[in-house]
């Protein structure tokens, strides 16, 4: 049996704990120091963190986010302020003088009658052949017209052959002479009145011109209510651009009536349905109705710029 004094194992214990007691000790001072280190770096990252939510737009946005939650309602979004620019600077009223130039038309007057009802036959028979039958109202009655033309001499031409053909006409002539009135607005305003004035004059010379070409080309009924409607569609934007204005002395009011009567007609033209003579025969009513109503337009226009 082996005897191993007890002694010695408590002193090698004794030794052995002293060993692992002085390296524990070590260690721990070691463990202190990185302790201290680790905590100053994280002081550094806290500050960092505390600067980034309260000195930048971005902590900002991501503290109310939270705050928002907290509270049950939906985080707000960052909104951008609109930019801004000053308002346009006002315009200056100038006065000018606006022309609506005069009118020369020559049409062919097939008859001439005490009222409406008494010519309704030639009316109806000239509709038929693809003519006006326009009826237009003077001090002796009415005159029946079967189209207009813009020169004496193309009115003639058509005259003759006509009257070879035993129909029996005679030249009348639509005129009127031009009117100058006095505008004192705004440049945009003048603009408006510049535009109103130049197309109501315009809107004859190009229905004449239509009228011509859809006779003469054999143009179909599609082709006249596609001009009709362009037509149309001019008429009504003078029409956006003159409402706003304001119109003391009633010019303004006049044009606009003239358009306003004129849009009433391509419309009515524009929605019918019937075969290619009859549309013919409208158009150049529509054509002889937009004079008869320039001429009213022009007179009325002058007595307000008489004294």
């Amino acid at each position: 049996m082996e005897y191993r004094p007890r002694r010695n194992v408590k002193s090698r214990r004794r030794r052995f704990h002293g060993r692992t007691y002085a390296g524990g000790a070590a260690r721990e001072s070691a463990a202190r120091g990185e302790g201290a280190f680790g905590t100053f770096v994280l002081l550094l990252l806290l500050a960092a963190l505390v600067y980034v939510f309260v000195a930048t737009p971005v902590g900002a946005f991501v503290l109310g986010f939270f705050k928002a939650k907290g509270a049950g309602n939906e985080a707000p979004l960052p909104t951008r302020v609109p930019d801004t620019a000053p308002p346009p600077s006002g315009q200056t009223a100038l006065t000018e003088t606006v022309k609506l130039p005069g009118l020369e038309l020559y049409a062919l007057e097939m008859g001439r009658y005490d009222t409406l009802e008494d010519a309704r036959s030639l009316i109806n028979s000239l509709r038929s052949l693809g003519a006006a039958g326009y009826g237009l109202a003077s001090g002796e009655g009415y005159r029946i017209l079967a189209s207009g033309y813009g020169t004496e001499a193309a009115a003639a031409s058509v005259k003759d052959r006509l009257f070879s053909q035993g129909y029996d006409c005679t030249l009348y002539k639509l005129e009127a002479d031009e009117v100058d009135i006095d505008v004192t607005a705004d440049e945009t305003r003048l603009g408006a009145v510049r535009a109103a004035a130049a197309l109501a004059r315009s809107l004859i010379d190009e229905l004449s011109e239509q009228v011509l070409r859809f006779d003469t080309e054999e143009r179909g009924t599609e082709y006249g209510k596609a001009i009709v409607g362009e037509l149309l569609e001019r008429i009504r934007e003078v029409r956006s651009r003159l409402s706003p204005l304001s119109d003391p002395g009633g010019a303004v009011k006049l044009l606009d009536g003239y358009f306003m009567e004129l849009a009433a007609c391509a419309s009515e033209l524009g929605s019918l349905s019937v075969d290619r003579v009859t549309f013919s025969g409208r158009l150049k009513s529509m054509q002889l109705e937009a004079a008869d109503r320039y001429i009213r337009l022009l007179a009325a226009l002058s007595s307000l710029a008489s004294p």
